[in-house]
């Protein structure tokens, strides 16, 4: 962090100089995932999607500008393709998560909100080699997982629900894979190796927004929903979350 705002305010920089946005955008790829991977704290992908298009900004105006054919070869392959590629499921990623946010404050009539939420996380890619290869974490399996498992449940039996076709019984599975994912701690696969100390306050955001949504649920919200909700946020309290702060039963 420290060193990106170095890079952004040094005095005298030349913005156009290959190795500068060479540099600059490496930075912005290690913040965004350090980010991501909760080194640093809880971030919203509102936070992380503008460094992940600011390193393929500068990745791609290098690129352009290259003149040697083995490095520009390199450097699309190892930075810029990936760049790409997690700009894309962060922007979609952001997008979900704000239309999830307008669900959630609109309540009765928030279908839509988690409609659009559905659609922008249908968009989002968790299994790609080039992602893989660059890092494993990067790939953005446990928040896809969270997301659909909220948006599922938000939707219930609604017609739109197209992140599975099983109903908010596919909820619970999309929270119980979240979990795993976030609680991996092999160097394989492609958890996001939330550190332990954070997991708390993660889950515990994660009962926080299944309250709000139980306490003013959109319009028609199923029998079904309504019973599944519990049981996602007993989970999420017996790997480490808490009620505190959250609405009262």
């Amino acid at each position: 962090d420290n060193a990106l705002d170095a890079a952004l305010n040094a005095p005298n920089r030349d913005q156009s100089s290959r190795a500068y946005r060479y540099w600059r955008g490496r930075l912005h790829v290690g913040l965004a995932l350090t980010w991501q991977v909760r080194r640093a704290g809880l971030h919203s992908w509102r936070e992380i999607a503008p460094h992940y298009a600011a390193a393929f900004d500068d990745f791609s105006v290098a690129l352009a500008a290259e003149p040697n054919d083995d490095r520009r070869k390199q450097y699309q392959l190892s930075w810029l393709t990936p760049s790409r590629l997690l700009a894309r499921n962060a922007a979609h990623l952001a997008l979900a998560e704000e239309s999830i946010n307008l669900g959630l404050a609109n309540g009765a009539s928030g279908t839509s909100d988690y409609r659009r939420a559905a659609a922008e996380i249908a968009l989002v890619i968790t299994n790609d080699a080039p992602i893989k290869s660059f890092d494993s974490r990067a790939i953005p399996q446990a928040d896809y997982g969270l997301m659909s498992g909220f948006v599922t449940l938000a939707l219930g039996e609604a017609t739109g629900n197209t992140l599975l076709g099983e109903g908010t019984f596919a909820a619970r599975l999309h929270y119980e894979r979240a979990i795993r994912d976030y609680e991996r701690t092999s160097t394989t696969g492609a958890g996001i190796f939330v550190p332990t100390s954070l997991r708390p306050q993660l889950f515990t955001a994660a009962i926080c927004q299944l309250d709000t949504l139980a306490a003013n649920p959109p319009a028609g919200w199923s029998a079904a929903a309504r019973r599944d909700a519990p049981l996602i946020r007993a989970t999420l309290v017996a790997h480490g979350g808490s009620r505190a702060g959250c609405t009262a039963d």
